[in-house]
Order: structure tokens, then sequence, then C-alpha cells
């Protein structure tokens, strides 16, 4: 195994890297109100160890089936998040989360619900693109978790292309 230590900046670009990556993930969600994707990856072992998207348990999701979003319709929301779905395919694939060799890169910053399960699973270092209404930014700071926003590469590209 790798023992190189990492700076911040290195993790960084490592993150902003691997953030590329994040639309192709996220276009496997079902879920029609937002599409999120997120990735576990290794520093020590250079690899991506999980990817998960905003998804229901099953193919059939009824926001599909309608065309319409359950969540504003009922109330109630079948889709698991994207940073639980990636860490339960971890999970299911036997994969080790060492809290001091994984970070994890998303689509947004997580939601409260997501903030605990990501706490619970000794993640520190989180990346993401864009910023959600619903982050307890005081909670995951108490409970150690870094939380660093990237540069949006398809935003740049856009500047770029004008």
């Amino acid at each position: 195994m790798n023992n190189q230590t990492y700076t911040s900046e290195q993790l960084r670009e490592i993150a902003q890297g691997l953030a590329e990556r994040l639309p192709e993930i996220s276009s496997e969600s079902n879920c029609i109100h937002r599409q999120v994707g997120s990735l576990l990856y290794n520093v020590r072992q250079h690899r991506v160890i999980s990817t998960g998207t905003n998804k229901t348990p099953s193919e059939a999701s009824p926001c599909v089936i309608t065309h319409s979003c359950t969540k504003h319709d009922t109330g109630k929301c079948p889709i698991i998040h994207s940073e639980v779905n990636c860490i339960l395919n971890c999970l299911k694939n036997c994969e080790p989360i060492n809290n001091s060799e994984v970070i994890m890169v998303c689509t947004y910053s997580p939601c409260y619900e997501c903030g605990k399960v990501i706490v619970s699973m000794g993640i520190q270092k989180f990346y993401y693109l864009y910023k959600h209404h619903r982050t307890d930014w005081n909670y995951l700071k108490y409970n150690g978790v870094e939380l660093v926003q990237l540069e949006d590469i398809t935003k740049r590209e856009e500047v770029e292309e004008v």
C-alpha cells in the first residue's frame, strides 16, 4: 500500500479531477427532481471504490412511471440520496471505508440526513460542486467533516466557449 501523505491542495486537485465523472454518474439517477452523483475514492489505493446516485431501491420509480415528482405530489419521497447509495454500494461490495484514506466527491453538499450517515461512517473529507440548502454546516464541522466546494468544470467550459 502507498504511504504517501497528501496536502489539502493535492486532495482538492484529485477531487476536482474526479468531479468530472459526476455528470456521467448522475445520469443513472431515476429521480426526476434532481440528478445527483457521488463517489468514494481511496487515496492510498488510487481508485474509486464506490459510486452512487439519487435512486429508488428498485428501478420502478413511481416518479418515472407517472412523470411527476412523488415528493411534491404526496410529501413522501421514495428516493435514496446519492451519498447514502454510494455508501451502501461500498458496503455491499465489502469495501472498507477507512476514514483517513477515503474522500467523498458529490454534486451537492450533503443534506442533514446524509450528513448524519457521513459522520457515522467516519468520512472526514467531503468535496462538492453546489451548496444544498439543507446542509447543516455546523453539525458536520463539529463532527470533524471538512467540506470543500469545487469549481464547476462545466460552467468554466461554457465561459471559455463564449
